[in-house]
């Protein structure tokens, strides 16, 4: 019986060890507590990364004032994606705006 039970806690042990743990991107700093950097640093083997809610848009508004609005001088000072609108198919307006 006694042998079980340190077999037992033996077991105990290392799944604590083991277990899988979540860490939270929760800053937008280059480098810190929090930040991608750190957490890729030191997540294990199993852990999951997360992004806070509140990161994800910071980055997403990042992502696009600079996909869409930031000029490069690459590509003539123009944005690399810029935001455009479909144009209207010329055939919505024969016919007197039907597309039969």
């Amino acid at each position: 019986m006694k042998r079980a039970l340190v077999v037992m806690a033996a077991v105990l042990v290392v799944a604590a060890t083991c277990a899988a743990r979540e860490i939270v991107i929760s800053s937008t700093s280059d480098s810190g507590s929090g930040t991608l950097r750190w957490a890729l640093q030191a997540a294990g083997s199993g852990d999951v990364i997360t992004f806070d809610p509140a990161v994800i848009y910071l980055i997403e508004n990042w992502r696009c004032e600079y996909n869409m609005a930031n000029p490069h001088g690459s590509l003539g000072y123009r944005p690399p994606a810029p935001q455009t609108r479909a144009p209207i198919p010329a055939l919505a307006f024969a016919g007197g705006g039907r597309l039969d």
